[in-house]
């Protein structure tokens, strides 16, 4: 009787977990606004992963007057981020970009730049 209880406990417990998940986005963004105009904008990213997300730590030239607008949309394996508009006024800011997707990506698309990126978790 012992057994049978075991057994059905195992397979209840199994049972409760979801192994599948659906496919999901979440995103955040902050930004800090360096400097007037754009001169020795470093170059590169710094990318800092967990378990749960991917954060992305770049200079990005955008608008003087940047309000913080951008918009995330999937492509397939691409994650495409559009930051601002472009004026003619610029100043550098440090964008944090944060993602939480499933399932993984292979590249990420920041105002038409790509770059190739691995991620393991999923």
């Amino acid at each position: 009787m012992k057994k049978i209880l075991v057994l059905f406990s195992c397979a209840m417990i199994l049972w409760s977990c979801d192994f599948k998940s659906d496919p999901y986005l979440k995103y955040d963004m902050k930004y800090e606004k360096l400097r007037d105009g754009c001169a020795n904008q470093k170059g590169g990213v710094t990318i800092n992963s967990t378990t749960i997300s991917d954060q992305y730590v770049f200079e990005e030239c955008l608008n003087a007057d940047f309000d913080g607008g951008y918009s995330v949309e999937r492509k397939g394996d691409t994650i495409d981020v559009r930051i601002g508009k472009r004026s003619a006024e610029k100043a550098l800011y440090q964008i944090t970009l944060e993602i939480n997707t499933r399932p993984a990506y292979n590249f990420l698309t920041v105002n038409g730049n790509t770059m190739s990126v691995l991620v393991t978790r999923h």
